[in-house]
């Protein structure tokens, strides 16, 4: 007969006092010095480093470049009420594991929303949406709200690609063909032309020529060696002259050579004489998740037992290994030969931390197992941890080899739950997650009034919220509607709900996150194959009973201007006045003294967008004075790479919601020049570029050079002298006399940064200090970024340089026939110049301008309404849906000039432990 749970010295269960009282039972928990320490440290851990998580509900995820992205965020405390640690949040646009933009929000009581404008610059491709504070700096990256969007040029006259690949035999040797047809976005044929093509592997050139399209197809031939594992190749074309087409797209190609299979015994290793649960994973070299089914054998090549995958790649097996095997999986591919992968090493003596997790039971059946050298009476504990808290604890003796028994669900929230067997000095041994799926999912209803809806149309929505148990729901929501024809629809994708109770708690690339939360048995068993196969982000137990750990970064719980006063000696300075001036769009003035550390905070600042803070120390009697004066400035995370499957471009193997996007445009260029009166004839014009806000003497885009906006945002992330270096033409630093100068050729180079000349605030320094003035224009020039450009212009023959010699030489240099200059004019987007930190006790700094919301627009159609036409992909947009006492709120939106479907897609929270979606379609006709 089944024992109860480690009742064999004593049972120990508890609920911690903050879980949900809808989702747990609490326990009173008597006093027990066993577990004081431990108990003690997850308490003091918990306190110290309260977890946050982020949700970005988007109007889509596909986007044409120039379109605006709208976005609604939600910030959630672990146990998902609303996070009270930041008032702030950071998003951002990545592409190539490099930064393109990157933009703060202010967050109150756990909500924002704005819009992210697309320039027309970027190049067309996959691009990552990340956001995070400061504070999540503290976690682990993969914590961080990820998606993944496509942004594209969806012009007429943008070339689509069909290809077909395979592996076959030639002459006795593997082979990748290859076949590829270029054709317009029309899906017509491309006429003569001579398109120039490479073929890379990422790195280098493997192959390339030229083809023309009066061709059928490109026919591409990759000789295989034997062992040739096919990595990701790409095609890159660019029509040879012509209007200069450039496609780069990768090479869709699946092989079962290149199938990556992982095994993951359950709570960590396979030990000799003890019976585990082996999950494994396998993966093709797309990334994503392969049906594999296979035996295990020992090295005497004896099968042992078979396996095979239930849901993307990852399945479960039994396996009691013996000491001394080995043991090999192996699966069969189609052209009949095997392929062979090692399974862990077997130890030979340990424990196994066995959870069994039956969707449909109330509770867990928990077992630990131990080799028979481990059956010694030793004391040990297991931990059951949630929501930064301990909601389940027992010690025991190992006086048998295998000791288990039921733990009742309800003494966790929902969401993952993590077990860990301690031994007698309070180290973790085994681990292991999984799922308890009590989820208080908030009930969505969506409903319209009208019965059919029509062409241009005034439809009016309905929201109900309520709990499970029928009570309603007053909480925060966003909607979006966007044509299904335009924008593909995908239910398994991310959601808020696959968000904090997946996303944000495992590491690696999750496949359909959103197909997890359907609500079938199906899908209950295979999120546990989540927990088996996916590491946990959270914190090691070597950082939580660790006493001295400390967070790095603090939290910001709003806009302020914190940092330290120093004296020469870099002590802080007690009662040091602190003067603030902004300027910029508004203009105001604070003050504040330093603590006992030294440490200042400009608090209660007004929420504005660009601004710039002219920062003085004083001394009591508020003089100035020589001290050392820093401002906290914002470190943003490093962009690590991650691990995710490759996204093939929409133009490749386009199907019809692409090729639909496309018609859609031109159509509505076609009516707009219609509506013009008259179709314009070709024209070719060479525009000047022009900067905007830009300080320059002669007036928009009178430079020798110019480079814009598009041209910072293509360079990538560098600091402006970086970029100068490289784009510039003859622009060097150069040795002469005692100092370092900046030439553009043969004439030495003045800065101006939004009109004003940097010599005008160099001081020398007294005594002189070698290179002083080459490290002046480097300290004020470096913390300038190509992201904070809006562009640079060179005056450098005398037809644009005159204004400026006369504006900022003096007559000494001016009358030096020596000595020629050249100027760079350099506009940001504050347009507030450089911060000056060589000044003792002044110092300007220029934060992150706040990013504040905007209007989506929508049309209000009457009896005299404009005739252009109306395509809209986002159809609607409503971020800020708040519901009421009764959990109702009612918005209405105007349908577009193309019949088909909307998909309406409703998220959002009650910022109190609950959270919902819910997705419905709409039908509109003529």
């Amino acid at each position: 007969m089944e024992q109860k749970l480690f009742c064999i010295l004593m049972l120990l269960v508890f609920a911690i006092n903050t879980l949900n009282a809808q989702n747990s039972e609490k326990q009173t928990l008597p006093s027990n010095p066993l577990f004081s320490q431990l108990f003690a440290a997850v308490d003091t851990f918990s306190n110290r480093f309260p977890q946050e998580k982020i949700f970005l509900h988007t109007d889509r995820s596909s986007y044409v470049r120039g379109d605006t992205l709208w976005f609604k965020s939600y910030l959630f405390s672990e146990s998902l009420g609303y996070s009270p640690l930041s008032g702030l949040m950071y998003i951002e646009l990545l592409t190539n594991n490099s930064l393109v933009k990157r933009i703060s929000v202010p967050v109150f009581l756990g909500v924002s929303w704005g819009q992210i404008i697309l320039p027309d610059g970027l190049s067309e491709g996959t691009y990552v949406l990340r956001a995070y504070t400061n504070w999540m700096q503290n976690q682990a990256e993969e914590s961080f709200f990820r998606k993944r969007i496509y942004i594209s040029d969806h012009s007429p006259e943008h070339w689509i690609v069909s290809q077909s690949n395979k592996i076959d035999q030639v002459n006795g040797r593997e082979t990748l063909r290859c076949s590829i047809q270029f054709k317009t976005a029309n899906n017509q044929p491309l006429g003569y032309k001579t398109i120039e093509w490479k073929l890379t592997d990422g790195k280098r050139i493997i192959m390339k020529d030229e083809y023309e399209t009066l061709k059928n197809s490109l026919e591409i031939n990759i000789p295989l060696s034997n062992d040739d594992a096919i990595r990701t190749l790409y095609l890159e074309a660019e029509e040879k002259g012509g209007t200069k087409q450039k496609l780069s797209f990768p090479l869709i190609i699946r092989q079962e050579k290149d199938i990556d299979l992982q095994f993951m015994p359950e709570s960590g290793h396979l030990v000799a004489g003890l019976p585990c649960t082996v999950a494994f994973k396998a993966i093709n070299g797309d990334g994503k998740g392969v049906d594999v089914e296979g035996v295990i054998k020992n090295n005497k090549n004896e099968q042992v037992t078979s396996f095979q995958s239930t849901h993307k790649g990852m399945g479960v097996f039994s396996l009691t290994p013996v000491l001394g095997e080995s043991y090999t999986a192996s699966i069969k591919l189609s052209d009949g030969t095997d392929k062979a992968y090692s399974l862990p090493v077997t130890k030979p003596s340990g424990t196994v931390l066995q959870v069994l997790n039956t969707p449909s039971a109330d509770s867990l059946r928990v077992y630990v197992l131990y080799s028979e050298g481990l059956v010694n009476n030793q004391t040990y504990k297991l931990v059951g941890f949630a929501q930064g808290q301990v909601a389940y604890a027992a010690n025991f003796v190992a006086n048998k080899q295998r000791i288990g028994g039921k733990v009742d669900k309800r003494l966790f929230p929902p969401g993952i739950a993590h077990f860990t067997l301690f031994n007698d000095k309070n180290e973790p041994i085994n681990e292991r997650i999984t799922f308890i799926d009590h989820l208080q999912q908030l009930d969505i209803k969506v409903s319209t009034e009208k019965p059919g809806l029509s062409l241009r149309d005034s439809v009016p929505v309905n929201i109900q919220v309520s709990y499970p148990d029928g009570k309603p729901v007053q909480g925060s929501f966003s909607l979006s509607v966007t044509d299904d024809s335009q924008v593909r629809s995908d239910s398994a994708e991310n959601n808020i709900l696959s968000q904090v109770y997946l996303r944000s708690e495992l590491k690696g690339y999750i496949e359909e996150p959103g197909w997890y939360f359907n609500g079938t048995k199906e899908a209950a068993v295979a999120r546990d194959l989540l927990m088996l196969t996916q590491g946990w982000i959270g914190y090691k137990w070597s950082q939580i009973l660790n006493v001295n750990t400390r967070p790095t970064f603090a939290p910001e719980p709003d806009f302020r201007v914190t940092g330290k006063v120093s004296n020469i000696l870099n002590k802080p300075v007690a009662n040091s006045k602190l003067l603030l001036l902004a300027s910029g769009k508004y203009h105001f003035i604070k003050d504040t003294l330093t603590n006992s550390s030294g440490r200042f905070t400009f608090r209660n600042l007004p929420p504005v967008d660009t601004v710039s803070f002219f920062v003085q120390a004083r001394t009591a009697r508020g003089k100035s004075f020589n001290v050392g004066l820093e401002v906290d400035e914002f470190k943003p995370a490093p962009v690590i790479k991650q691990n995710e499957p490759l996204v093939v471009p929409w133009f490749v193997n386009a199907d019809s919601t692409s090729l639909n996007s496309v018609k859609q445009r031109e159509r509505i260029a076609a009516e707009q020049i219609k509506g013009q009166g008259q179709m314009l004839k070709d024209v070719v014009v060479t525009a000047k570029k022009a900067i905007r806000t830009s300080k320059n003497l002669n007036g928009a885009g009178e430079a020798d050079q110019i480079l814009d906006e598009k041209d910072a945002l293509a360079a990538g992330t560098m600091n402006v002298l970086q970029y100068m270096e490289k784009y510039l033409k003859g622009f060097s630093l150069r040795l002469k006399d005692t100092d370092k100068y900046y030439y553009l050729n043969e004439k030495r180079v003045r800065f101006v940064v939004d009109g004003v000349e940097l010599n005008r605030l160099y001081m020398p320094s007294d005594p002189p200090i070698l290179y002083d003035y080459s490290r002046f224009i480097e300290d004020a020039l470096s913390n300038i970024e190509t992201t904070d450009l809006l562009g640079v212009e060179v005056m450098y023959n005398q037809r644009y340089a005159s204004k400026y010699s006369s504006q900022f030489l003096d007559t000494k240099e001016m009358m030096n026939i020596n000595n020629s200059f050249a100027f760079v004019e350099i506009t940001t987007r504050s347009g507030n110049g450089i911060s000056i930190r060589r000044t003792p006790g002044v110092t300007v700094y220029r934060p992150l301008p706040i990013t504040w919301p905007k209007e989506f627009y929508q049309p209000k159609y009457s009896a005299n309404a404009s005739k252009l036409p109306d395509y809209r992909t986002t159809v609607f947009w409503a971020p800020n849906l708040i519901t009421n006492s009764s959990g109702k709120a009612n918005v209405y939106f105007y349908t577009t000039d193309k019949a088909g479907t909307y998909t309406v897609l409703v998220q959002g929270a009650d910022l109190m432990g609950a959270v919902g979606f819910k997705t419905v379609k709409l039908k509109v006709g003529k």
